[in-house]
């Protein structure tokens, strides 16, 4: 047995196990968390300060999903100062199921959403909203 022709058939072997591997990552889809990070991790600071804001809120909103129903619950005793809002649903799973509603003031105190359209899973609910001058941002995940 020859074993320069055994070290040689191996080395070809690896060569097609790694141009293999190159070309199956080659093909694959990236999500990016979001397209425009740069820009949020420049404003990531007032991100902070909204949460920071929450914090110090008396009452912060309550965010639960019963039978595939969004409920979000702010506090009664500042509707009169609440100017709109955004719901933010983000699926770590893929960009393409990323979706944002935005929250009236005729939707409040109280928002409810179905989301029996979405898929089943973990999902994280990305809330923003404008009280008076006061901005609040609050993350909470749930399961669908």
């Amino acid at each position: 047995m020859n074993w320069g022709k055994w070290i040689f058939v191996s080395f070809i072997l690896f060569g097609i196990l790694i141009f293999s591997l190159v070309a199956i990552s080659m093909n694959q889809e990236i999500d990016l968390v979001s397209q425009d990070y740069y820009e949020q991790e420049i404003n990531y600071q007032d991100k902070i300060n909204k949460m920071r804001n929450v914090e110090n809120l008396e009452k912060k909103p309550k965010i639960e999903v019963v039978d595939k129903i969004l409920s979000i619950e702010f506090d009664q005793n500042t509707e009169n100062q609440f100017e709109n809002g955004k719901v933010m649903l983000f699926s770590p799973l893929s960009q393409k199921e990323d979706k944002i509603f935005l929250i009236e003031k005729d939707n409040f105190p109280a928002y409810s959403m179905n989301l029996t359209e979405f898929r089943s899973g973990s999902w994280i609910v990305k809330l923003e909203w404008k009280e008076g001058t006061m901005e609040y941002y609050i993350e909470s995940e749930i399961e669908l």
